[in-house]
């Protein structure tokens, strides 16, 4: 199999944290064109779909703004279109606007991800193709289709519905809302777009991975290539654990740099120009502090942040969010965001199997000041005295978005129960 690192943004819409996805790099694009609007009419979509009769066919329906609809996108780029630079396929990327901060502007600086003549870019303003793409796939009740990638055979034809896909994938949670066997939320997102853009090309497939900039797993669009390797890591819980991987292999002699993604379950080095460390001696490191570590070939490491400057920078934003020594518990939250009440309810339960009394204060998100750095975080996010109760570092950049979680759920009562007690010593009942 194939394997190439392609370098792609990190995600936070209820999975990822890093920075804000809609903030893509200035680059030129004098040649692309804004997306086609679909706010009169789908026919613009419609005619676009039949018109690549004959060649298979791919498409997303995105937000412009949702972190994990962006990282989407750079999916799509990177297992679709880069991992099969040749391939005869039609590509139709549609920007719907599913949260406070989509509208047109938003999807026409997000639709520079894309630079590939395959791809035509659509905007859609009142939801029509979530609509009616979403009728057929989605469970009762639940509305448009969002975060959707889907493959159709080259015979197909809309006509007065869509056609049926032959494949799909979502990353809408967990079954609430779609078929939970499609959920494919992350690295899993990346992995099945280019297995089942092989086979609906008769190809082999090509294994795509998200690259790794910085221990708290930033990673920024531009830099320059360094030497390095990167590992699968098994046995991860949180981001503390990819921190102390990350900061375990940069103490190690002949190491430049060194990271780690709890996410996205790797972990990386960067070595000078004349390397004196083994793959052997770098999986033994991993190994002596309790995880499994394998080498991924044939990675390219791009450069980032440094680890120092991001914990400089983590440590001025944990001075500025909570000065005080008492236990201040918030839970971050937007009117619409749909697992804050189920959040709610199970950190409620958490708290009450510990024994300890402590109120839990609402904070919305909409309402708080632009420079605020609980922008920083998506809904829902706990936070205790400051920090994500779950371990994650804030973006570099405030947006008002969801917040996806590891394996696409919400922690468990369990994990807040052993988070909380991590994070302080909280005052019990009598």
């Amino acid at each position: 199999m194939l394997r190439t690192f392609v370098p792609i943004g990190l995600m936070t819409c209820c999975l990822y944290s890093s920075d804000t996805f809609g903030q893509t790099p200035d680059a030129d694009r004098s040649n692309q064109t804004n997306p086609i609007s679909l706010a009169d009419s789908l026919v613009p979509l419609i005619d676009h779909f039949n018109s690549g009769k004959g060649k298979s066919r791919f498409v997303a329906l995105l937000s412009s703004t949702c972190p994990a609809c962006v990282f989407g996108a750079k999916a799509i780029k990177a297992s679709v279109l880069d991992a099969y630079p040749d391939a005869d396929i039609q590509v139709s990327i549609v920007w719907i606007d599913m949260l406070p901060r989509d509208n047109e502007q938003a999807a026409i600086k997000s639709s520079f991800i894309f630079d590939d003549s395959r791809v035509q870019q659509f905007y859609d303003p009142n939801r029509k193709s979530g609509y009616a793409i979403g009728k057929d796939l989605l469970n009762e009740n639940v509305g448009p289709a969002w975060d959707i990638y889907l493959y159709y055979k080259a015979e197909a034809e809309w006509k007065s519905k869509p056609p049926k896909p032959i494949d799909w994938m979502h990353q809408l949670g967990g079954g609430r809302r779609a078929d939970a066997s499609r959920f494919t939320p992350g690295q899993a997102l990346v992995k099945a777009l280019s297995n089942a853009t092989a086979k609906i090309l008769k190809v082999t497939p090509v294994e795509t991975v998200i690259a790794v900039e910085s221990q708290e797993g930033e990673l920024p669009n531009e830099g320059s290539n360094i030497n390095g390797r990167v590992f699968r890591i098994k046995g991860m819980g949180c981001q503390k654990c990819a921190n102390l991987i990350g900061s375990t292999l940069s103490k190690l002699k002949g190491v430049t740099e060194a990271g780690a993604s709890f996410e996205q379950g790797l972990a990386w080095v960067g070595f000078g120009e004349n390397n004196t460390i083994d793959d052997i001696k770098l999986i033994k490191a991993i190994t002596d502090i309790g995880f499994e570590a394998s080498v991924v070939e044939n990675a390219i490491i791009r450069t980032g942040e440094s680890s120092k400057a991001n914990a400089r920078k983590r440590e001025t934003n944990m001075t500025q969010v909570s000065k005080d020594n008492q236990a201040n518990l918030q839970l971050l939250v937007f009117p619409g965001c749909p697992n804050s009440p189920e959040l709610h309810t199970r950190l409620t339960k958490a708290l009450a199997d510990l024994g300890v009394k402590l109120e839990i204060k609402l904070i919305d998100l909409q309402q708080l000041d632009k420079a605020d750095l609980r922008l920083r975080y998506g809904a829902p996010t706990i936070l205790i005295n400051g920090l994500d109760l779950m371990g994650d570092d804030p973006a570099a950049q405030g947006a008002l978005q969801c917040r996806i979680y590891p394996d696409g759920d919400l922690p468990s009562v369990a994990d807040l129960v052993k988070q909380l007690q991590i994070h302080t010593k909280l005052p019990r009942e009598n």
